[in-house]
């Protein structure tokens, strides 16, 4: 986790962040699903020197391969429809993604980083997560982190009126909520619905549509790539990845006093509990 030298003075924020982060895996709730587990922290480390700090997690005893990889290398390594992995693996896995996602948001924090890109098996990548309230600290994201093509179109206006993101803090209306976290699961749960990279399908329709905007983007994979989704996966995934890239659209103008809960409960309902109900 790097930080920028204006805080070498005041880094006392950085380290409350830091170290509340390094504590999550023990205040995450057992779901009982295994596939995506967190990573049991032992703690965290501080270099002032190259402005960075690291948390040091422990490596699971029941693990022979201490390999890290991505849901991006897995799907680039196993381009033959032979070696795609099944079904059943494909829908538990996304169970999990889900599960973990509504986890996290319960104990009231923001991942802020969901992507394909992101170690697997393992939910991690915690670099940007926050506490989900108005005041708490929080940096949008560098160029290092290579996640803005998963972000909802809202979140990434106001990163460019921001101007350099990798060192303006992120305030105001449009400031990171739970709903950019499901619009960014929505597109992981497309890659593992078609077994292709994001990165790819964009390109794809760039191709088609050249100077293609972020909301553009998002309304063309709602009206062109859900029946290619249910085609792979069913109706009831399609469902879930629709609901997942539409949620902010959906809840925006809601007045409701426990809006943050109320969202979690939308999320269960129409994500995690179809999504769970896919696994036989």
């Amino acid at each position: 986790m790097k930080y920028g030298t204006e805080w070498a003075s005041g880094v006392e924020p950085l380290i409350n962040r830091v170290r509340r982060i390094s504590q999550l895996s023990h205040r995450m709730p057992t779901s009982g699903h295994g596939v995506l587990p967190m990573l049991r922290s032992l703690g965290y480390i501080h270099d002032p020197t190259n402005c960075e700090f690291g948390i040091v997690y422990e490596f699971p005893p029941e693990s022979k391969d201490p390999t890290v990889f991505s849901l991006y290398t897995a799907i680039k390594t196993k381009k033959s429809r032979a070696d795609h992995p099944s079904l059943t693996q494909r829908f538990a896995l996304a169970s999990s993604l889900v599960r973990h996602a509504l986890d996290l948001h319960s104990i009231q924090w923001l991942h802020k980083t969901v992507a394909g890109k992101t170690p697997q098996p393992y939910f991690i990548g915690f670099d940007l997560a926050r506490f989900n309230n108005d005041t708490t600290f929080s940096v949008g994201p560098g160029a290092a982190e290579q996640v803005e093509e998963y972000h909802h179109p809202a979140y990434q206006r106001l990163l460019n009126v921001e101007g350099n993101p990798g060192s303006q803090l992120v305030t105001g209306p449009e400031r990171y909520r739970q709903e950019f976290d499901y619009y960014s699961i929505g597109l992981v749960l497309l890659e593992i619905a078609v077994w292709k990279p994001l990165g790819d399908i964009l390109k794809d329709l760039i191709k088609k549509r050249p100077g293609i905007t972020p909301e553009k983007t998002r309304q063309e994979l709602l009206l062109n790539y859900m029946g290619l989704v249910a085609s792979y996966m069913g109706d009831k995934y399609a469902g879930a990845v629709r609901r997942c890239l539409s949620f902010y659209d959906d809840m925006s103008g809601n007045p409701r006093k426990d809006y943050q809960g109320y969202v979690r409960a939308g999320f269960r309902r129409v994500v995690v509990d179809e999504l769970d109900s896919c696994i036989v």
